[in-house]
């Protein structure tokens, strides 16, 4: 991952160019809409549709994040 983009900007556009069926939720979604807030999460809510679950995955490998739980991404297939 670089570290001169930032992160949430460039987890967007990974999801966004593997066409991932997502929303974004949150103080994100605040801040898009124009309101100043510090925020430094990114809440989604994705579509659990097997096709989609493997984007999220994909976009998860290529970008070398792994969930905090102790669980396998490859569980939510």
């Amino acid at each position: 991952m670089q570290n001169s983009k930032n992160i949430l900007i460039e987890i967007i556009e990974a999801l966004t160019s593997e066409r991932v069926e997502f929303i974004i939720a949150g103080g994100v979604a605040v801040v898009l809409h124009g309101v100043e807030r510090l925020t430094m999460d990114l809440d989604t809510a994705v579509s659990l549709k097997k096709d989609n679950v493997k984007k999220i995955i994909k976009v998860m490998n290529k970008l070398g994040l792994i969930p905090r739980l102790p669980v396998n991404a490859d569980s939510l297939l």
